[in-house]
């Protein structure tokens, strides 16, 4: 019996990919290939990198996003066309998450029309990378864990990233890479690991305080200390780097973190605007869903924290949750929210704190997971 089991699970696992890969391929259009899932912008399209005007791709002229801008910074990795200037809305910002366009580049062999259409792939290698690794964590083998694995894949924060070429799902599959690493003893590659997350996203070395999981025996400390040296390294050189090779603003983007609590209440107080203005439509009930989930996840992991068994998964959520409620205001604007992509690591750890549990209540599990119903409702292939 039990193989007939998990035959199952694996055949709606499979399934899950499935849509997932077929949302993927409706994407691509003749000529221009896959590079609807970058999210270009006509009204931007006369500041695009020469190089990437040439290029054949689709221009919105709505649902364009930002990973328009690290596409061009995977068409010149090192920032040397003068035109990167005007190409980048926040250049420093941008140009520092170069991990993506440098793996793009490679993969594209140097050509402009190669590289667009390798970058538009890479957030799907990651969710199918990620796809593997959660079964890490989160054996299916049942309808509850079933829900577990799959909230992880089709929550809004990792949707949205796939959808737009963004930085956070990459991000968060090198975190869970690095994450294994830390519960394998191995230092040298958890750093490396967290190290490329970092270069995808800065936030993403939050990722080090799994590193707590590495001090084992007498030399823990240093072990400890290495992961996070082999991690922070390579953003700080290549920070060097950008500061010595163009006169951009050094440190970008740190006004995007402050207040505790500010995002959080803005986002209660839009909803219930948005409520006594239009009722309860859809974007109400994608807004709603999503801050429920959030704090659910938040509410999940804390509890977990204060256990004995808490894990290196729910040690990064924890860190992540609170370092989303300092989040300033922007991400918490959109419908339903950038807010979810920062905390998708948030997600992960969630549903992978849960899945620790021997007996979780399905209250928990639906809570955790609302962000799918958000992603449902407010994402078109």
């Amino acid at each position: 019996m039990p193989a007939p089991r998990n035959r199952r699970w694996a055949t709606a696992q499979f399934f899950v990919i499935a849509c997932v890969l077929a949302g993927v391929a409706s994407s691509w259009r003749p000529g221009v290939g896959f590079t609807h899932l970058i999210g270009f912008s006509r009204a931007w399209h006369d500041r695009e990198l020469p190089s990437v005007r040439a290029v054949p791709h689709v221009d919105e002229t709505t649902g364009a996003y930002d990973g328009r801008f690290y596409a061009q910074l995977a068409v010149d990795p090192l920032v040397r066309d003068p035109a990167m200037d005007t190409a980048l809305d926040a250049p420093m910002l941008r140009a520092r998450r170069i991990f993506l366009p440098w793996l793009a580049w490679i993969i594209g062999l140097g050509q402009p029309a190669w590289i667009l259409q390798a970058y538009a792939l890479l957030n799907v290698l990651a969710w199918l990378a990620l796809a593997s690794l959660l079964t890490r964590w989160i054996v299916v083998d049942s309808p509850s864990r079933f829900v577990l694995w799959t909230g992880c894949l089709l929550g809004y924060g990792a949707l949205d990233s796939l959808r737009y070429g963004l930085t956070d799902l990459p991000a968060a599959t090198l975190a869970a890479l690095a994450i294994l690493f830390v519960e394998r003893g191995r230092s040298v590659p958890a750093g490396l690991a967290a190290g490329a997350a970092g270069l995808t996203r800065e936030t993403a070395l939050l990722v080090c305080a799994a590193f707590a999981g590495l001090r084992r025996g007498a030399t823990s400390w240093r072990a400890t200390v290495q992961a996070i040296g082999v991690a922070v390294c390579p953003l700080l050189l290549w920070c060097l780097y950008l500061a010595l090779a163009r006169d951009w603003r050094a440190v970008s983007g740190v006004g995007n973190v402050g207040v505790p609590l500010r995002g959080l209440l803005w986002k209660v107080r839009d909803i219930d605007n948005q409520i006594a203005t239009h009722g309860v439509d859809v974007p109400v009930v994608a807004m709603a869903t999503a801050l429920i989930g959030f704090l659910a996840q938040g509410v999940v992991v804390m509890r977990g924290l204060a256990t004995p068994a808490r894990n290196a998964w729910t040690l990064v959520a924890a860190a992540t949750f609170a370092f989303t409620l300092c989040v300033q205001l922007a991400p918490w604007a959109e419908v339903p929210g950038a807010y979810l992509r920062v905390a998708l690591p948030l997600a992960i750890g969630a549903n992978v704190t849960l899945a620790a549990k021997p007996t979780a209540s399905w209250t928990a599990i639906v809570l955790t997971n609302l962000g799918v119903i958000s992603a449902l409702l407010t994402l078109r292939p």
